[in-house]
């Protein structure tokens, strides 16, 4: 008897076979995802600083825009205790240069000294060159 694939299988089989077929491309694109947390100690952060964040660092580091949503986070502080708080997710679609690099890691650490953060995490994912 031949084995069986269900439908959940064979989709990411054949999702994974086109992803192979992708031409390559010399101008690399990148989907980075900054993870900002909302609690300062016992407060949370005012929406309005938050703002002023926003328009002071991340819209002139990126003018051609980015996304940004909240979500429900949860980590380990360096102490070992696990910690949830909520978290304003941004997404930044941008080439991949080492000037964008430098801007991404120059947000992270003014948010991380302006809120008396331990950590902002970053996470950066290749993507294709995205149709604008």
């Amino acid at each position: 008897m031949a084995p069986r694939f269900d439908k959940g299988v064979k989709i990411v089989l054949l999702a994974c076979a086109l992803c192979g077929c992708a031409p390559v491309r010399d101008d690399p694109w990148v989907l980075s995802r900054l993870y900002f947390g909302q609690q300062r100690g016992a407060e949370r952060i005012a929406p309005a600083e938050f703002e002023a964040f926003v328009a002071a660092e991340l819209t002139p580091a990126f003018p051609a825009g980015f996304t940004r949503y909240t979500a429900d986070g949860q980590w380990r502080d360096p102490a070992g205790r696990i910690l949830r708080e909520p978290t304003v997710i941004v997404e930044i679609v941008h080439r991949a240069t080492s000037g964008d690099d430098a801007k991404l890691a120059r947000l992270a650490a003014d948010y991380r000294r302006r809120f008396a953060q331990d950590a902002v995490l970053r996470v950066d994912v290749p993507i294709a060159t995205p149709a604008f």
